[in-house]
């Protein structure tokens, strides 16, 4: 294979590296707005704490899993 195929090929592998840690990111964040409206809309209602507290809980091993 000759270096410049080696180097197109590379070339394509680290954009798309690239673009998959961007929406890691992006998916990490946005998971991180949800965590929060969750607690806080739970806490505005009056809900007690216990109250959706192992979807919260899965939400944040989703979040840790994914760092």
């Amino acid at each position: 294979m000759s270096d410049q195929k080696l180097n197109q090929f590379a070339g394509v592998i680290a954009a798309e590296l690239r673009e998959t840690e961007l929406r890691t990111d992006m998916s990490l964040a946005q998971a991180g707005v949800l965590l929060t409206s969750l607690t806080t809309g739970r806490n505005e209602v009056g809900l007690p704490a216990p109250f959706g507290q192992a979807a919260l809980a899965k939400l944040g091993e989703a979040i840790a899993n994914g760092i």
